[in-house]
Order: C-alpha cells, then structure tokens, then sequence
C-alpha cells in the first residue's frame, strides 16, 4: 500500500528588490523585502546578520570594514511581508559595497548576496554648469 502525504511547506525569501537610500558619505541605509509563506510568524522571529570575515573571504569578496557596526530592523507591512531596513554606524565612502547577509527564522535560513551601488549625493549634480570661451 502506497501513501501519499501532502507536505505542507514553509518558505522565506527575499521578495523584490534592494533599495539604497543613502548616498556617498552619508551612514548605509537600505531596505528590501521579505516573504514569509505559509507560517505564522512575528517580527522577532527573524534575525539578520551580516556574514563574518571568513565567510566573506570564503566568498572572495573584502569584508565591509569600512561601514562600521550594522544594525537591522524588521517590521510587518502586510501578510506575508516583512520589510527589512538595514543601517550603517559610519558613512559609507565607496561607491560599491559587497552584502553578503544571513536571514534566519526558526524554520531555516537563507543567505542573500548583492553588490550595492552607492549614488552621488544629490548635491553633487547642483552646480551649475560652467562656460568655457
């Protein structure tokens, strides 16, 4: 006798894209979202944290050293959703930061890499510009 079960799964996941909102010299602030499936959860449920250095050079990426102590909040913004806001202690000072960031639940984890690219601040682009004769 043959017996099929359904098995119910449980799926977290990072559901969009990263924003940046910081620019050039101002501390790292970003966000992005994430989709719990199928299970109840609270916002305490979910720890993030950035890798360690020897998971970074085991990546073959530079450790972002240079952003300083990183902090995490996440909160419910519907369903299914958490929305993550990751912040820098220190200005960022270059232009692309390697992220290589764990998201656990008590079901599992996941680990999410992305490169980011940090824009000029807004101020730069407001000279105006020069006339040359």
């Amino acid at each position: 006798m043959l017996l099929l079960g359904m098995q119910k799964t449980f799926a977290l996941g990072i559901d969009g894209q990263v924003e940046v909102i910081s620019s050039l010299n101002e501390p790292l602030s970003i966000t992005f979202p994430i989709l719990v499936e199928n299970e109840p959860w609270d916002e305490s449920d979910i720890k993030i944290s950035l890798a360690t250095e020897e998971e970074y050079a085991d990546a073959g990426l530079p450790y972002p050293r240079a952003i300083g102590k990183v902090s995490y909040v996440a909160e419910p913004v519907k369903n299914s959703h958490i929305k993550v806001n990751v912040f820098s202690s220190k200005p960022v000072r270059e232009l692309t930061i390697p992220i290589l960031l764990y998201v656990k639940w008590p079901k599992g984890e996941i680990r999410h890499d992305f490169l980011l690219f940090i824009d000029l601040p807004k101020s730069h682009f407001k000279s105006s510009p020069k006339t040359i004769k």
